[in-house]
């Protein structure tokens, strides 16, 4: 007989086979039996209740019921779902409680078109679906044993979701209520307190009605606007958000206060409608410690492809803005953007050192003037002029000179005495510094190793600082 007859009774005889089960089970992974209508956005969950399979094994019908403990659906887990669930030949229904937690939840109930496949079913894209979740008020603080995205929250929410229309063709509806909340999201440091916002969310546009609350001891911020839905995917941003006092403390080795005004609009970049951030905003006061050791010293562009969003901020850094680390203080001012796009996040603009000191083997070497000035696109690479002085045993004035243009690969640095007998090797012996032997030249002071530790130690925290 040939394999493709012999296949083809097999495949008749399996479409004629039923099946019969009905069974009670404890902590039974759903994710199977999610499969067979095709939903694959939910993962984990563990049921403990009663199980039944029953008519065609190709098409069969099921029935769940019972506690789902821990079903997954993106940054979320939920505690557990008491559910009757359904599983027909056209489509997957459920309805029940979710529980968020011990002492709230939520009921909800809903359908999802499914159509037969040669094995089991798949998502019905073209005909209707619906489904309504609908959350009394809780205690914000339970939000935290439900998803990864807060750390701790305290206050009062309430919401309700729907979706009607189709999978191909969705329409929402719903809103969201936060009543004198207080959260900190996970991995961030800033904390804030005192919110109250509404979010309504209608067919296609989701609207930020209200959202105010402070941040810090002093910090204020508020945000209005819409973000409008094509299918399952934003295409349009149109919100502004302000802040005033706001402390910045989640960058690595970076604390600042700044107020200023952030638009959020849309660009469309390869078929993607990508969030375009515009705005400026005013460095009051700031801190900053970091030190990266890899930094390049030659400018190199960025190899996004394609960048989660799109920003260019104004940044004014009128005083107040200080390297803090053992070996420097320095005051920074001046105005430059950062821009974040297919290039990268960089700097342009200018920024004056003005006035600050930095140590050199124990010499405390005082800023008389510096200014870096961020060219390149697609780098932090600055180009750097500096100028500082110290004294010697006997009060005469050293001066310092680091320079880093354009067309530099490495830093260089000079060093001249206000009584020029002094060569550098003699100027830098004077300050304890090293020196190194040449055939045939004797012993030079190290200009260019010095530079390039100064440039590390240095100049790359004043570059770094601004990201």
């Amino acid at each position: 007989m040939p394999i493709r007859e012999t296949f083809g009774d097999a495949g008749a005889a399996l479409k004629k086979a039923s099946v019969a089960l009905e069974s009670s089970c404890r902590n039974l992974d759903l994710v199977p039996f999610l499969s067979l209508a095709g939903i694959k956005t939910l993962s984990g969950g563990r049921l403990d209740g009663s199980i039944s399979v029953t008519d065609s094994l190709v098409h069969p019908l099921v029935s769940l019921k019972g506690r789902i403990n821990r079903l997954s659906v993106s940054s979320f887990t939920i505690p557990s779902v008491d559910c009757d669930m359904v599983i027909d030949r056209d489509r997957f229904s459920a309805d029940g409680t979710l529980n968020v937690s011990p002492a709230h939840g939520g009921s909800f109930h809903g359908s999802v078109p499914l159509e037969p496949a040669r094995f089991l079913y798949s998502l019905d894209r073209s005909r209707p679906v619906e489904f309504e979740l609908d959350l009394s008020e809780g205690d914000l603080a339970a939000l935290s044993g439900v998803t990864d995205l807060v750390a701790d929250g305290t206050g009062r929410y309430a919401g309700r979701f729907g979706v009607t229309g189709t999978i191909a063709s969705p329409h929402f509806n719903g809103n969201l209520e936060l009543n004198d909340a207080g959260f900190r999201l996970s991995g961030m440091e800033e904390k804030y307190s005192q919110v109250n916002a509404s979010v309504i969310i209608e067919d296609t546009l989701v609207t930020i009605a209200k959202f105010n609350g402070r941040e810090g001891k002093r910090g204020t911020i508020g945000c209005a606007g819409t973000i409008a839905l094509k299918g399952w995917k934003p295409v349009e941003y149109r919100v502004a958000c302000d802040a005033n006092e706001f402390v910045i403390a989640s960058l690595a080795d970076i604390l600042a206060i700044v107020s200023g005004n952030v638009s959020i609009g849309t660009r469309i970049e390869g078929g993607r409608a990508l969030p375009v951030v515009t705005g400026s905003c005013r460095v009051r006061e700031s801190e900053v410690y970091y030190d990266l050791g890899s930094f390049s010293a030659s400018p190199e562009a960025g190899t996004l492809d394609l960048p989660s969003y799109i920003a260019a901020i104004d940044l004014a850094i009128p005083g107040n803005t200080w390297i803090r680390t053992p070996d420097a203080r320095v005051e920074l001012q001046g105005n430059v953007t950062l821009y974040h796009d297919e290039k990268g996040t960089y700097l342009r603009g200018e920024l004056n050192l003005v006035r600050g000191w930095y140590n050199v083997y124990g010499n405390k070497f005082s800023i008389t003037s510096g200014k870096l000035q961020f060219v390149y696109a697609g780098s932090f690479r600055p180009v750097v002029d500096i100028e500082a002085e110290t004294r010697d045993p006997e009060g005469r004035r050293i001066y310092l000179t680091l320079q880093w243009h354009q067309d530099d690969l490495e830093p260089r640095l000079t060093l001249r005495h206000e009584d020029p007998g002094y060569s550098e090797t003699d100027i830098w012996k004077m300050l304890g510094g090293g020196v190194v032997t040449t055939q045939g030249a004797g012993a030079n002071w190290d200009a260019r190793g010095t530079a390039q530790n100064l440039a590390a130690n240095y100049i790359e925290r004043v570059l770094n600082s601004q990201m």
